[in-house]
């Protein structure tokens, strides 16, 4: 897919960009920010409008942000009484003091695994729209304006950085594999006991 992004891009223009930047939103394999770096060498070459390539990208991020957090916050009330929804309060602590800053963060440090996380725990903790929208936009724009104007920087280079995306794409499957297991060692070394006490693994116990 990544070698027919400029063809898909060129064909559909910013469509592709509303439709992969949407998909992203929710942690589907998407190419969202390789889109964007593509669609901004495109714009140099003369294949899209820069101004369009910014706006589709900030619709399709946006848009796809809140509907995550919708569904993650009808979710939350469905499941508020199950078990593992209540380990949710020093989350939610944390966004009561923290939120925005950690939502506008969220949506271009490492975007691929952040973006969509925080889009779900503010949704689950159920977030205020009144914080969670601002810190969304605001984000958002500058995660576009990074990714695309990182495409326009290289764009007299298009197959370097076609080769750059595809490096980027196995580092950030590696990355997120890397976290997976990490987080599941502490899980298993920090599980918790019916009674809600850590296990010990010391000898005497």
């Amino acid at each position: 897919m990544l070698e027919n992004l400029p063809d898909l891009l060129l064909t559909y223009g910013p469509f592709a960009i509303v439709l992969a930047t949407t998909l992203g939103a929710f942690g589907l394999p998407s190419p969202a920010s390789l889109t964007l770096i593509a669609a901004g060498a495109l714009s140099v070459l003369g294949g899209l409008d820069y101004p369009v390539v910014v706006i589709a990208g900030l619709i399709g991020t946006v848009f796809g942000d809140h509907l995550a957090y919708w569904l993650a916050r009808s979710a939350s009330k469905r499941l508020e009484n199950f078990g593992p929804m209540k380990r949710l309060g020093p989350a939610q602590r944390l966004i009561d003091r923290h939120g925005m800053i950690g939502v506008f963060l969220s949506r271009f440090v490492f975007p691929p695994l952040m973006t969509p996380t925080g889009n779900y725990v503010a949704g689950i903790s159920r977030m205020p729209l009144r914080r969670f929208t601002p810190a969304v936009v605001t984000g958002e724009l500058v995660y576009v304006l990074l990714f695309s104007g990182l495409g326009r920087f290289f764009s007299t280079q298009i197959a370097q950085v076609h080769r750059v995306a595809s490096t980027a794409s196995l580092l950030l499957l590696v990355a997120v594999i890397a976290i997976i297991c990490v987080f599941a060692l502490v899980r298993a070394l920090f599980r918790e006991t019916p009674d809600g006490v850590a296990e010990s693994t010391t000898a005497g116990d």
